[in-house]
C-alpha cells in the first residue's frame, strides 16, 4: 500500500502551516532575480571592475580552507560568499566617501547622520524595485491564497514580494510585519504575522550581509529556533526557495532536533517539510531523510510544480484565516489584560456561559462568546452581508452598525464603500464611540476623493474607454479589467457599474468568497463616492 503523503495529512489534520521562505521564491517570480553569487559578482564588478570576481573568490576560498577543517562543502562555500560580501562593503564604502561612487537619494550627509552603511543602502535600492515575470501570474495568484492561510511566514529574503502579494489580495489581511530579529523578543499573537529575520529594503541598517551581521545572527539563531520550537508543537513548517545544502535551514533543524527526543522526531518527520526545485519535474516526489549531522528525519519534495502544492495546502481550511485571528486575539487580550488591570473584566466580557464551564464545552459543539461593554450585546456583519447591504439594500443592517463595522473591523489602508451609510447622518448623533467617530472621519478624508483613489491604480491598467462594453471586450483578467473600468469610473454609467457589479458579488457569493480583491473594493467604493457622496 503506498504511504500517504505528507501533504494529504496536513490536509487530514487541519493545521495552518508556517512558512519558510528563502529566495528561491523571489528568483521563480521575478525578472533577473540574483542569486547570492550573482549579487556578489554584481557589486565586486562595481569596487573592481579591473579585478576578477571568481579569482578573489577562489584566493578567499582557498586560505579558509587551509584555515579551518571544514567537514562540509557546504559551510566552506558560505564563510567564502560572506568573507567576500565584507571586502565589497569596505571598498564600497570608501569609493562612495571618495565620491567615486554614488547611490540615488543617498548623500554622504545621508550616511553621516543616519549611520547607515552605503553598501547596504545599495542593496536596498537594488531590491526595492522588481518586475514579476508574466508567466507566474497564475501560480503566484495561488501562492498569495497559501500565504493567507499560513500562521506565520519566517523569510531571509531583503525584498518585498511577500508583502506586495499579501497587499494585491485583501487589504483587510494585511500581515504584521517583524523586521530583523526584533521582533522575536516581542510577544506577538504568532497568527498572521511576517518575520524578516535577514532585515528589509525599508530598513537598510537591517540587512544581514557582512561576517559581523552574521555573527550577531548566529548568535541570537536561538530565538529563530525557540519560536520554530514553540509553534511546531501545533502547526507543521513548510521551507520555500531553499535548497538541501543552506546553512540557514540547515542549522534552524539542528537546533531544533536537539530539544526533541526520540518519540518527538518521529511525530516531526511528517510536519518539517523542504520543497526542493528539480527543474522541469511535473511530479511530486516525496521522500524522508535522516541526516547525521542533523539527527533529524524530515520530508522533501522534490517537483517543478508547485501550483499542485498550493492546492494541496490551500485544501486546509479552519474557516477563518489567520490574520482574522490574530485581530481577535489582539482585541481579547487587550480586553482581558487591559480591562483586567482596572478591574472593569466582569463588565466587559459577556458569556452565556460561565467561563469554567466553556473548557468542557469547547471541545464538544461550537460555541459564541460575546463581547460588549456593559449588558448591550449587537451582531457585527460579516464582510459578504456588508457588501450585500451595499449593492442591494433592504435595510438588514442598521446605519449604526454598518459605521461601527468598518470602524472596529476594516484595517485603515483597505478600502471599502461607507458614503451609502453615511447619507443624510450625521454622525456626531450616531451611537459610536468618539474613536470609532475619529476612524470615520479618518477614512473620509482618505478614501472621499475619486481622483486620489484613480491616481494609485497601477499605470499599465490606466487605459482610457468610452464605454463599459469596450472594456469588457478586451478580456482582461478580473483585477485588471475592474481597475481600468475604475480609471474610467468618471465616464460610465452608473448603472451599467452597478449591474456588472451585481453579477460579479453573486459569482462570489456561490463561491462562499468571505474575502475581496483590492480592485473590487476600490471598484466598489469609487462607485460608492460617485453615487452618495
Amino acid at each position: 500500500m503506498a504511504e500517504i503523503s505528507c501533504l494529504f495529512k496536513l490536509a487530514e489534520s487541519n493545521e495552518y502551516p508556517m512558512i519558510f521562505i528563502g529566495s528561491g521564491i523571489s528568483k521563480r517570480y521575478l525578472q533577473n532575480y540574483p542569486s547570492w553569487l550573482d549579487l556578489l559578482e554584481e557589486f565586486w564588478n562595481i569596487v573592481e571592475p579591473e579585478e576578477g570576481f571568481f579569482e578573489t573568490l577562489n584566493k578567499i576560498n582557498y586560505d579558509l580552507k587551509q584555515q579551518n577543517n571544514y567537514e562540509d562543502e557546504c559551510d566552506l562555500e558560505y564563510d567564502t560568499n560572506i568573507a567576500i560580501s565584507t571586502l565589497i562593503e569596505k571598498k564600497y564604502t570608501k569609493k562612495f566617501f571618495n565620491s567615486e561612487i554614488t547611490i540615488n537619494d543617498f548623500s554622504a550627509k545621508d550616511a553621516y547622520f543616519t549611520k547607515i552603511s552605503p553598501f547596504k543602502q545599495a542593496l536596498s535600492n537594488r531590491f526595492s524595485e522588481y518586475e514579476i515575470k508574466p508567466e507566474m501570474q497564475e501560480e503566484i495568484d495561488l501562492f498569495r491564497e497559501v500565504l493567507n492561510k499560513s500562521q506565520i511566514v519566517l523569510t531571509t529574503n531583503y525584498d518585498k514580494l511577500i508583502e506586495d502579494i499579501f497587499v494585491e489580495g485583501d487589504e483587510a489581511l494585511n500581515p504584521q510585519i517583524f523586521i530583523g530579529q526584533k521582533g522575536l523578543f516581542k510577544q506577538t499573537t504568532d497568527w498572521g504575522e511576517i518575520f524578516k529575520i535577514h532585515g528589509c529594503v525599508t530598513d537598510p541598517e537591517s540587512i544581514i550581509i557582512s561576517e559581523e551581521d552574521y555573527k550577531q545572527f548566529d548568535n541570537n539563531s536561538v530565538l529563530i529556533s525557540a519560536k520554530i520550537i514553540s509553534l511546531l508543537l501545533n502547526s507543521p513548517i513548510v521551507f520555500l526557495g531553499y535548497s538541501l545544502t543552506d546553512r540557514n535551514i540547515r542549522n534552524i533543524i539542528k537546533d531544533f532536533s536537539n530539544s526533541l527526543s526520540a518519540s518527538e522526531k518521529e511525530i516531526m518527520k511528517d510536519r518539517i517539510i523542504l520543497v526542493n526545485r528539480k527543474e522541469g519535474e511535473n511530479n511530486l516526489i516525496e521522500y524522508k531523510t535522516t541526516e547525521n549531522g542533523l539527527e533529524c528525519t524530515y520530508t522533501v519534495i522534490e517537483t517543478d510544480n508547485y501550483a499542485s502544492i498550493y492546492k494541496e495546502l490551500l485544501s486546509i481550511n479552519q474557516g477563518v484565516y489567520p490574520s482574522e485571528v490574530r485581530k481577535f486575539q489582539s482585541l481579547i487580550r487587550e480586553l482581558i489584560v487591559d480591562r483586567g488591570k482596572k478591574g472593569s473584566l466582569k463588565s466587559a466580557l459577556i458569556s452565556p456561559q460561565q467561563i469554567d464551564e466553556l473548557g468542557e464545552r469547547i471541545n464538544d459543539e461550537n460555541l459564541v462568546v460575546a463581547l460588549g461593554d456593559s449588558t448591550l450585546i449587537f451582531k457585527l456583519p460579516d464582510l459578504p452581508t456588508y457588501m450585500e447591504e451595499f449593492l442591494y439594500g433592504g435595510g438588514k443592517i442598521h446605519t449604526d452598525i454598518a459605521l461601527k463595522f468598518v470602524a472596529t473591523t476594516q484595517g485603515s489602508n483597505a478600502r471599502i464603500p461607507l458614503f451609502k451609510f453615511l447619507k443624510d447622518v450625521e454622525l456626531d448623533q450616531t451611537s459610536l464611540n468618539t474613536s470609532e467617530k475619529e476612524k470615520i472621519r479618518s477614512r473620509i478624508e482618505k478614501f472621499g476623493d475619486i481622483q486620489d483613489s484613480i491616481n494609485v491604480i497601477t499605470r499599465y491598467r490606466k487605459i482610457k474607454f468610452d464605454s463599459l462594453a469596450e472594456i469588457l471586450e478586451q478580456s482582461y483578467k478580473e483585477s485588471k479589467e475592474m481597475d481600468v473600468i475604475s480609471y474610467n469610473i468618471e465616464s460610465l454609467e452608473i448603472a451599467e457599474i452597478e449591474k456588472y457589479l451585481f453579477r460579479k458579488f453573486e459569482v462570489y457569493r456561490e463561491q462562499g468568497n468571505v474575502t475581496y480583491s483590492t480592485a473590487f473594493r476600490r471598484l466598489t467604493s469609487l462607485l460608492d463616492i460617485k453615487k452618495y457622496k
